[in-house]
């Protein structure tokens, strides 16, 4: 497993809020311009989809981020349809790949018909479980479902204010020209654990 190295010389801002995006194959962003207007400090990146898609702008995204000093980690988007390990491990050989520096996020979309399926909890439940016996410590889960964050109270939770508990997220999200923007309360809790004191 590769370990992240922090790109900063200094350490983690010490202001409340720390501002960031993630973005996807249907963004082009230009990140020196993000961060002039919105100061961001940390980007989210889809690398990952179901068990046989790779974001083709994953690499692209991920070297602008770490060229521009900020914080980086990746997502995988969850597919109901199959298998919690076979998606573990499809994700989890990408991210071989990188030194990312932020922990790694399930991205749970509950808005389709997909969660009808009966076996679609216990497949969520597989891959978090292989999440946590492999790294040791738990991913991040982005949904816009107070019953999924209360299923694994252990994640640190992601979603967007329009849908979820304020009370129980860590980052939250909002929309600002057709880029996701997000609000972390404490960034070091989103860092690698063994890479916070760097």
């Amino acid at each position: 497993m590769l370990t992240a190295t922090i790109l900063f010389v200094s350490c983690v801002s010490e202001k409340q809020e720390a501002i960031g995006v993630d973005v996807s194959h249907w963004n082009t962003v230009d990140f020196s311009k993000i961060i002039e207007e919105k100061s961001i400090e940390f980007c989210f990146i889809k690398i990952t989809e179901g068990v046989d898609f790779v974001d083709p702008k994953a690499s692209t995204h991920f070297k602008n981020a770490v060229d521009n000093n900020l914080y980086a980690g990746f997502y995988h988007y969850f597919r109901t349809q199959f298998s919690g390990k076979d998606q573990f491990e499809f994700m989890n050989k990408e991210l071989q790949k990188y030194e990312y520096t932020l922990i790694p996020v399930i991205d749970v979309e509950v808005k389709n018909n997909d969660w009808k399926d009966p076996n679609a909890l216990s497949r969520l439940d597989d891959f978090i479980d292989c999440f946590y016996k492999y790294y040791g410590y738990y991913p991040i889960l982005y949904s816009i479902s107070n019953t999924v964050f209360k299923r694994y109270p252990k994640c640190i939770c992601w979603g967007p204010d329009k849908y979820i508990d304020k009370d129980k997220v860590l980052i939250h999200q909002s929309i600002h020209n057709d880029l996701d923007i997000d609000y972390c309360e404490d960034l070091n809790k989103i860092l690698l654990p063994n890479n916070e004191d760097k």
